[in-house]
């Protein structure tokens, strides 16, 4: 009997569609896309270290009087090493697992592929910015007074907002200081002393001892860039295998990337001391 037109295990996971699924999840997944811009431009580029560019700013422009030469500012930008990480798991479906499910298992797995993936990617976005050479310190409990302090080192003139990273210890010491001193003026709560501009997010990401402020890009401005990227070195890679004995399709997939702060002057570390 000729068996080549006979519908197989392996015919019903096409990797490509897959691959299409997980990247068309991964972006809407990622949590941190309010902090980082997603790059694909070192798509094809060689090479497990990249190097990147960061450019310096050149500084607000100055009031000049007819005639008057313009003042001249150099353009500056510094080569930056960005490692170059993989994420990616294998999900084995078993066949009667995939003849028995109500829903289809292969859009299931894209879905946790996805998760998990862009799960990490969040992770490394937010060890990324505790790599900032701008700091702040603090002592004791964080108080109002001392995020505050923090925040104004951005010297914000436009519509762009804040988002402050936590332990949710240390919201809690802050919400207590609110509170406490705030209360007989009227005040009380985050939103009475805090400014409706500045968000923030609860993460045991963070530990006790380190709080991140991330000045957001200007959303009136069309071409703002956010204080991080993230470098996808490839699509979604996603592949399938067999186990004949165990009855099981293998489904996997990864992606290559790296993580880089693309504007220092928008990221502080607080740091208790």
């Amino acid at each position: 009997m000729d068996k080549t037109n006979w519908t197989k295990s392996t015919d019903l996971i096409i990797p490509k569609i897959v691959g299409d699924m997980v990247s068309a999840k991964l972006d809407r997944r990622l949590k941190m896309l309010r902090v980082c811009d997603v790059d694909d431009s070192l798509v094809g580029v060689p090479g497990d270290k990249n190097l990147v560019g960061q450019y310096k700013y050149v500084g607000p422009a100055e009031e000049v009087g007819e005639s008057d030469d313009l003042v001249m500012k150099k353009l500056e930008a510094k080569p930056v090493p960005m490692e170059i990480k993989e994420a990616g798991l294998m999900i084995p479906i078993t066949d009667r697992a995939r003849i028995c499910a109500a829903e289809d298992p292969a859009d299931e797995a894209s879905k946790q592929i996805a998760k998990s993936i862009t799960d990490k990617i969040d992770s490394d976005v937010k060890a990324a910015m505790l790599t900032t050479t701008r700091t702040s310190p603090w002592t004791g409990d964080i108080t109002v007074d001392q995020l505050l302090a923090a925040v104004d080192m951005f010297a914000i003139e436009d519509d762009s907002k804040v988002e402050v990273y936590m332990h949710p210890s240390n919201l809690t010491a802050l919400k207590k200081d609110a509170k406490d001193r705030y209360t007989r003026h009227g005040k009380d709560g985050i939103s009475g002393y805090i400014d409706a501009e500045i968000a923030i997010v609860r993460t045991r990401s963070m530990d006790e001892n380190t709080i991140v402020v991330v000045q957001l890009a200007d959303e009136t401005d069309e071409e703002a860039t956010k204080p991080l990227k993230v470098h996808y070195k490839n699509e979604v890679l996603c592949e399938q295998g067999r186990d004949i004995a165990g009855r099981a399709t293998y489904l996997t997939g990864s992606q290559i990337y790296g993580v880089q702060i693309w504007d220092e002057n928008r990221v502080i570390k607080m740091t208790r001391v």
